[in-house]
């Protein structure tokens, strides 16, 4: 035997004994049967104990590592996709996708473009969550591009209608955009005249003196 008995190895040095015992005792006639064989006490030498507790320790790191590493696999995939299972049906249909594109083969890659829409179309997890917020993200671009063409459109019709109207109205609205936080005076004048008059629409908080009533000049002295 490759394994040792005092490791993997007891478990099929168990079953070769019981069946070599039963035949012992078959051939000799005794009438007995073996229903169980137990190894127990299997020590290795006390001068080589010390490592070979080492190398039991290393062995049990190891499965416990693959079984850490196995659980962690199952946990992203299963938040990945929803389920194992499904994220090994994803990594399949994909592989054979690639392989029929390396292949050239029009018909198997058609075929397998809809199975791997379809699962992704089905699969849960984190990867849904990403295809939903892709498709909304592509919807609103789409939208948004067919209304600018579509303002676009309209603009060109208008200024085609009444180009010099349409570029005073463009024109004044780019005023009143860049202009609304800013303090606007009207100023009212003749070119001939020498008078001018200022108009402040400034919300005034506090009156001024001239605006207060019953400061009236007295000429009594």
């Amino acid at each position: 035997m490759n394994q040792s008995l005092l490791g993997a190895g007891r478990a099929k040095a168990k079953e070769i004994l019981t069946r070599e015992i039963q035949k012992a005792a078959d051939k000799a006639g005794l009438g007995v049967e073996i229903v169980f064989l137990g190894l127990q006490g299997i020590h290795p030498p006390p001068e080589v104990a010390a490592d070979y507790q080492k190398v039991i320790g290393a062995v049990q790191k190891k499965q416990a590592n693959i079984l850490g590493a196995e659980a962690e696999r199952n946990k992203t995939l299963s938040a990945l996709v929803g389920s194992v299972e499904d994220a090994d049906r994803l990594y399949t249909l994909a592989a054979e996708y690639q392989q029929a594109k390396e292949e050239n083969n029009l018909e198997k890659i058609e075929k397998l473009g809809h199975d791997l829409d379809m699962a992704f179309a089905e699969a849960k997890g984190d990867i849904f969550t990403t295809l939903t917020e892709a498709k909304s993200y592509a919807y609103q671009k789409v939208i948004l591009a067919r209304a600018t063409g579509e303002r676009f459109a309209g603009q060109l019709r208008a200024y085609r209608a009444a180009e010099e109207i349409y570029k005073r109205q463009l024109r004044l609205v780019v005023f009143e955009e860049a202009l609304k936080n800013i303090r606007k005076y009207v100023v009212v004048a003749d070119q001939n005249d020498t008078q001018v008059f200022i108009v402040d629409f400034k919300e005034k908080l506090t009156p001024s003196l001239y605006e207060l009533g019953g400061f009236e000049e007295s000429s009594e002295k």
